[in-house]
């Protein structure tokens, strides 16, 4: 069966990846696993999530750096759900604002625009090492930057890079294993490999430190959080971006379907296999037509208000 298609990138294998559409069924499954507070659940189903979308590649998305993931998912929200997010920041109310705004909340709303093709583009040319060899004694260990978002502490992260070895003649791929049987295997290494592990990633992060992920032209406004998002390797940075880019509230997906289940008779199915995007599409059509249609009704009411106020034309002149 043809289907839409849409470019991404896997960074770490310098290669383009075909995706498929995130339905709002998936959409709205992802928020609730974000709004579970629940780090495994989250991961578990974001490898699930774009196992499902990635179009006939052979590639194992647990096998991903966590910047591959960032990357296709940024995609993904670019394409599905819009290239645009609209931020809403409450701030210290600026002097120029009066009125209860300023002397009685002391706090307003600002919307703040966020591109996702100027945060792709910054992430796609960071120049930075996606994978690495260390050689010693005779022993080859091959890894790449973190697969996952969160970890423990940082012996966790170094077993986690780790994808082969080799000594002598004897090659161990270390993908496919548990993460309690990678682990065993990384404490039969050498003790100077977890040092060279860590050095990498301090280095890729040390690479990009002046260059934040994420800028909010804030208009010289001072946000709560601050105006920029630095992107770390490990330390959890990236999955809570992750989180930044595709929350949202429930309750105003669940108003939207209902909306258009029943006063605009889309079916269940309808809704749940468009995208998030098409959805946002169609209501705003049926928005502006119903305004349309508003304006034209009090219009023809207002015209015919003037026609019943005309004097008559037989009266004689006073």
């Amino acid at each position: 069966m043809s289907e839409f298609l849409y470019p991404s990138y896997i960074l770490s294998e310098d290669r383009k990846a075909l995706m498929r559409e995130l339905t709002n069924r998936q959409y709205k499954a992802f928020i609730k696993c974000i709004a579970t507070d629940d780090n495994e659940i989250l991961e578990t189903f974001i490898d699930n999530l774009l196992s499902d979308l990635l179009y006939d590649d052979p590639i194992s998305v647990h096998n991903l750096t966590n910047i591959d993931k960032l990357y296709m998912l940024m995609c993904v929200r670019s394409y599905c759900i819009g290239p645009t997010i609209i931020y809403t920041f409450n701030v210290d109310a600026p002097d120029d604002l009066s009125g209860e705004a300023r002397h009685e909340k002391k706090k307003a709303k600002v919307e703040i625009p966020l591109s996702m093709n100027e945060v792709l583009n910054r992430l796609g040319n960071y120049p930075i090492e996606h994978k690495f060899s260390f050689s010693e004694n005779g022993l080859t260990v091959n890894g790449t930057l973190p697969k996952k978002f969160y970890y423990t502490d940082v012996v966790d992260v170094a077993v986690d890079t780790l994808s082969n070895i080799t000594f002598e003649d004897k090659f161990i791929n270390l993908s496919d294993m548990s993460a309690q049987h990678r682990r065993e295997v990384f404490y039969t290494l050498p003790s100077s490999i977890l040092p060279l592990i860590m050095k990498f990633l301090e280095n890729q992060s040390e690479s990009i430190k002046n260059d934040p992920l994420i800028v909010f032209d804030s208009k010289g406004i001072e946000l709560p959080h601050g105006d920029k998002i630095d992107l770390h390797m490990y330390n959890g940075t990236i999955g809570e971006i992750i989180k930044l880019l595709f929350n949202t509230e429930l309750k105003e997906l669940y108003t939207t379907e209902y909306t258009l289940m029943r006063r605009f008779k889309f079916t269940f199915d309808a809704i749940e296999y468009s995208t998030p995007a098409e959805l946002t599409v169609y209501y705003e059509v049926i928005q502006r037509d119903l305004e349309r249609e508003k304006k034209e009704r009090e219009e023809q009411e207002g015209s015919k208000g003037n026609q019943m106020m005309q004097a008559p034309k037989n009266l004689s002149p006073s």
